[in-house]
């Protein structure tokens, strides 16, 4: 069976009490995580890579299926 770990940041939604049982419950635990870590935090970095590929693109890709290509295809 594999292993797996929690990587959570203290939000609300991560520190509520049934995040907590659901963790328990299923022996999942949690890996420390300084708050406000945004080098850190996998997602944000994601989303500015993301950001800065549509922010190259001229015009601005509008719509699902330009953005789609936009963040796909590198040119």
């Amino acid at each position: 069976m594999a292993s797996a770990a929690a990587s959570e940041h203290g939000a609300s939604a991560h520190t509520a009490t049934l995040t907590k049982e659901y963790w328990s419950y299923y022996r999942i635990p949690s890996l420390p995580w300084p708050p406000s870590s945004p080098d850190l935090n996998r997602i944000e970095n994601v989303l500015n890579v993301l950001k800065n590929r549509l922010n190259q693109r001229k015009p601005r890709p509008e719509g699902e299926a330009e953005v789609k290509v936009a963040v796909l295809v590198q040119e």
